[in-house]
């Protein structure tokens, strides 16, 4: 799939989420110094108004 659309990554971003400013590069240093085919993250958990309900999503979801 990268092939077709002439990149080396794909970003997942869903329609509900805020993403901190750095996350995309966090998630690239971690992959360029370690051998890593995927990384993901955790996220909070908020409410309509970005109230932290939850500082992870196993909290909810175990």
């Amino acid at each position: 799939m990268t092939q077709r659309i002439g990149t080396n990554y794909i970003a997942y971003c869903d329609q509900d989420d805020i993403w901190e400013p750095d996350k995309l590069q966090l998630l690239y240093d971690y992959m360029c110094d370690n051998t890593v085919n995927m990384v993901c993250s955790d996220m909070y958990v908020i409410d309509q108004k970005s109230h932290v309900l939850s500082d992870s999503i196993t909290t909810i979801r175990p």
